[in-house]
């Protein structure tokens, strides 16, 4: 069984309470506005799709992964202007990245599509 939504949530949660050096090496707790981005992104996907494994990135931003049968996609929010994206076709072994801006939904929707095809 996959991440459930109440998963997702729970743990954006749970990185939004995340301290100062949560990592040892003196990362900053994740940007309070990169969270409400990925919350509002998180909006639009649910509950259309599946719930992506949320996970903090030092430097203070977040990273989403999904993976669906032979497909994997991450989205990573470098800043609040800028995500990157990669695709990885695990039974073909191509992979593809892409930094996009942070307000193109309708990009990010896109490579929800390309995942969702293959369940």
């Amino acid at each position: 069984m996959g991440i459930s939504w109440d998963d997702a949530r729970d743990r954006l949660h749970d990185i939004a309470s995340l301290p100062a050096n949560w990592d040892g090496n003196d990362s900053p707790g994740t940007d309070e506005l990169i969270l409400e981005s990925v919350d509002m992104f998180l909006c639009w996907v649910y509950p259309d799709g599946p719930a992506p494994f949320v996970c903090p990135i030092p430097g203070g931003t977040l990273q989403l992964e999904w993976t669906v049968g032979d497909r994997h996609l991450e989205i990573e929010y470098f800043d609040l202007d800028t995500v990157g994206v990669l695709r990885h076709d695990m039974q073909t072994g191509k992979m593809e990245t892409e930094e996009i801006r942070a307000c193109r939904i309708d990009v990010l929707l896109k490579h929800l599509d390309w995942l969702r095809a293959a369940a």
